[in-house]
């Protein structure tokens, strides 16, 4: 009975530092990107909670505006499709392809898990040969429901013949995953993770030890 591995996708997978380069050349300043992503996510959450939904895509760009604005940056067409635009363009973290390796290797299916759309990702993995690994792109726009909600990770469950696994670098996703009954990697520093969360079973600096550490 195979077990499975499931990866949050922006931020664990893909790394954000073209993202951030885009914010940059536009003259924004260096701590846009956190406070750009970090009110896209809370309203993003927000309107899920209330019992509506809006795609994550969408919510980015809306307030990637809004965030251009309080940094004094003009938020016009150009600026915006410039900074949406990088998000096509997004490198591998480092230990992706490793991680993905040892996991096959060792017999565990490997599925993605995101509050981007399975379309996004798709063409992400297709980008970097990772398509054919990964048995199911699994997408909260499936449900309309966003992470961190219990529904989204039964969404892997599902999927799962064994145990599940759920690797991700945001505390708040490995906590709605630990609440959810999956087994959990934070790949992250042990400090970035806040004490008011259950605590993940195991926390390591990259996506190849975290892999390491499931096998």
């Amino acid at each position: 009975m195979a077990d499975t591995v499931a990866f949050d996708v922006i931020g664990t997978l893909l790394s954000l530092d073209k993202a951030r380069a885009a914010l940059t050349s536009i003259g924004a300043p260096d701590n846009t990107l956190p406070v750009w992503f970090g009110t896209s996510l809370r309203d993003y959450f927000a309107i899920s909670h209330a019992g509506d939904y809006v795609p994550f895509a969408r919510v980015l760009s809306a307030d990637l505006r809004r965030a251009l604005k309080e940094v004094g940056v003009d938020p016009a067409d150009a600026a915006v499709d410039e900074v949406m635009g990088s998000l096509g363009r997004l490198d591998l973290n480092d230990g992706a392809k490793e991680a993905f390796d040892q996991l096959s290797a060792a017999g565990f299916q490997i599925v993605t898990l995101t509050n981007g759309s399975a379309e996004f990702t798709s063409a992400a993995l297709e980008r970097f040969g990772l398509r054919g690994v990964v048995a199911h792109v699994l997408s909260c726009d499936e449900i309309r429901v966003s992470k961190p909600h219990a529904r989204v990770y039964e969404m892997a469950k599902k999927v799962s013949e064994g145990e599940v696994w759920m690797v991700a670098s945001h505390a708040w996703d490995i906590a709605g995953a630990a609440l959810a009954g999956l087994r959990t990697v934070f790949v992250g520093a042990p400090g970035d993770y806040p004490e008011i969360f259950p605590p993940p079973e195991i926390v390591t600096p990259d996506l190849a030890t975290a892999a390491q550490s499931i096998v």
